[in-house]
């Protein structure tokens, strides 16, 4: 049985899905489902395939030592493969000498990351680290374009010629209070507080580039925040125009394809719109190299005044871009057929297998649906001030 967790369904669901159900295709049995769930199941499996999604210290051994118990393997399959800082320091977080010894397999995102952990890593062992790319970034692929063309056409035919602003300000419009971010971050980010500052500037800036937007171009104007921002500051902010719309829901892979224009700081959805075809546009007044993304910047048009990018786009079609990028084949593997390299290595190392105690199995499942149902009626029936925001943020 293969075990993948998700922990930003609007992020995370469709490709793992997708890499489930290839999966399917090579004999494998796959359960997706929310962390605490997964966790849940570990114990009811035997010789169980987790697919890790980044390692914590402190946390992920917990569930390393449960997977272990059951006989099972530990594959590494990142979701943040160290494109932050230009100097990779991410990786070192995420990818400590030790986990070398820890995880089975480990597929990387592109040569670039295998090369830096490769020179850094007295346990690196080539024979079980691959730079395979990341399926999530395979689906973005002209071929699957198809899977988001019924969204795309609902979104345009409901909203338009409209400009896509995606923020990406977790750390100074966070959904929890500051103290939280501070205790859940600084340990792996250093420069927490620092950033908590700096976006709150930010935040500052691009409501009136949005509003200046709203002014002065014909667009309706899609904001969409990071799942760990708090939502109502912008629908707070914007509830007297009438065409500056807070949209969450879905992935948002439709909104890119379907917008005219996108635009944001240094989120890395401008790696997806690039990988889209679409050419993102970087609003970075101001902005601090040290404190931000690099990688986004690199890859599209860059202006540091609202008087550019607005003549910018009442003057111009937005240009497409090109998937043939060397840093996309450098950090990315993006001309790989990376689910298939993954499938295929998984397969050589580790044969499917599964198999359950009937009892434990049936006692497991009637558990987790009600769990589930009380999960649901939480996010649907109590108010903000009674959730877990940030729970709500990810899974809804």
């Amino acid at each position: 049985m293969l075990l993948f967790p998700v922990e930003t369904a609007n992020r995370e669901l469709i490709s793992k899905f997708f890499l489930s159900c290839k999966f399917a295709e090579a004999g494998y049995k796959s359960y997706i489902g929310e962390k605490g769930e997964i966790w849940n199941s570990i114990s009811h499996l035997e010789k169980p395939i987790y697919f890790d999604k980044g390692y914590h210290r402190g946390r992920s051994e917990l569930i390393y030592e449960k997977v272990r118990n059951q006989e099972g393997k530990i594959i590494s399959l990142d979701d943040e493969n160290g494109i932050l800082e230009k100097d990779m320091s991410t990786l070192d977080h995420r990818f400590p000498n030790e986990v070398f010894e820890i995880f089975d397999l480990i597929f990387l995102w592109g040569p670039a990351q295998l090369e830096y952990l490769e020179k850094t890593r007295s346990k690196f062992g080539l024979t079980k680290v691959f730079a395979t790319g990341h399926p999530k970034f395979e689906l973005l692929k002209t071929r699957y374009h198809n899977l988001y063309k019924n969204k795309a056409a609902l979104l345009k035919k409901k909203y338009g010629n409209y400009i896509l602003v995606n923020t990406q300000f977790g750390f100074g419009n966070n959904v929890r209070d500051k103290d939280s971010v501070i205790n859940s971050y600084e340990s792996r980010l250093p420069h927490t507080r620092e950033l908590i500052e700096y976006e709150k500037k930010q935040i500052k800036h691009f409501v009136k580039l949005i509003i200046e937007l709203n002014k002065k171009t014909n667009y309706n104007i899609i904001v969409r925040p990071h799942p760990e921002e708090n939502f109502s500051y912008y629908t707070k902010k914007f509830k007297n125009y009438e065409k500056i719309f807070v949209k969450s829901d879905d992935t948002v892979l439709p909104w890119i394809i379907s917008s005219d224009f996108m635009l944001h700081h240094s989120c890395t959805t401008a790696l997806e719109a690039v990988m889209l075809g679409k050419n993102p546009l970087s609003f970075a007044f101001q902005y601090d190299s040290d404190l931000i993304p690099w990688l986004p910047l690199k890859l599209g048009e860059v202006f540091d005044d609202i008087p550019n990018i607005i003549d910018y786009i009442s003057t111009k079609s937005n240009k497409k871009a090109s998937s043939s990028n060397n840093l996309l084949e450098d950090y990315f593997s993006f001309s790989n057929n990376s689910t298939q390299d993954i499938i295929n290595q998984t397969k050589t190392n580790f044969p499917p297998f599964w198999r359950t105690k009937r009892l434990r199995r049936m006692a497991y499942i009637i558990k987790s649906n009600l769990k589930i149902r009380s999960k649901s009626f939480v996010r649907n029936n109590i108010t903000e001030y009674g959730r877990d925001m940030l729970f709500y943020n990810k899974t809804k």
